[in-house]
């Protein structure tokens, strides 16, 4: 079974292909970033910039707990720790990814707080290197075009009194919302991860099992990624309608 699994991934996916298709992606959003970068700073705000300042400083408090907590359950479990420790890394950050995407659903969001909690764990840990910012612009790349696609940043989100419901359950227009924001998010992450592992095979020649990278991208990618921003649509949710 497993080999089966291997060969169909080596036939759907070429590293290479990957990699040259990641250079292309990185390099429009630089592009995006110098033409548009004023303008989606200036719609986003200063009360949305310092949403995103404290989800992006949530995030990075996360990643580095998560990184941390990784290594230790990697001397324990080996490979398959990061079916572990990705519960917070991938499942919690993008719940948090979500909520503030929720709170002010306009592009360039994403951008922002991913890039803060890069700069945080760059500062952090003193790396800060080519592909690292490499890797950071196909998350970004990746995330704000599944936003898109998905209208989580193209359209309005809901009016604030709409999201909830007298008893602070979620409300029908929240209900509607979470599975847009979970499938953008959800993929975004798939997608991004499959990206880095194909730029870290060719840029380092360092290779894992294709069913591996398989399992890796599907559950803790896209399961974490779409179950966590599912999570934090209801937080973004409620948290909006005291912010706005």
């Amino acid at each position: 079974m497993l080999q089966f699994l291997s060969n169909c991934w080596r036939f759907a996916v070429a590293p290479s292909t990957v990699t040259w298709a990641c250079a292309v992606l990185a390099l429009a959003v630089c592009l995006w970033w110098l033409i548009r970068g004023t303008a989606l700073v200036s719609r986003i705000g200063v009360d949305g910039l310092a949403v995103i300042a404290v989800f992006a400083t949530a995030h990075f408090a996360v990643s580095f707990v998560c990184r941390v907590g990784g290594d230790v359950l990697g001397a324990l479990m080996g490979p398959l720790s990061m079916f572990v420790s990705t519960v917070g890394s991938e499942g919690v950050a993008s719940m948090l990814l979500a909520a503030v995407v929720v709170i002010r659903p306009l592009p360039g969001t994403a951008l922002l707080s991913i890039a803060t909690v890069f700069l945080l764990n760059a500062l952090f840990s003193g790396q800060f290197g080519v592909v690292g910012i490499w890797m950071v612009l196909i998350s970004v790349g990746c995330f704000e075009i599944g936003l898109w696609v998905f209208g989580v940043t193209r359209h309005a989100a809901a009016p604030a009194g709409s999201a909830t419901c007298g008893t602070g359950t979620p409300g029908p227009a929240t209900c509607r919302l979470a599975p847009r924001v979970a499938a953008a998010i959800g993929l975004a992450n798939a997608a991004t991860l499959l990206g880095q592992y194909c730029i870290v095979q060719e840029m380092y020649r360092l290779f894992f099992a294709d069913w591996y990278v398989a399992a890796v991208v599907l559950i803790t990618g896209l399961g974490y990624g779409a179950a966590g921003a599912a999570l934090g649509t209801a937080l973004g949710a409620r948290l909006r309608r005291i912010t706005l």
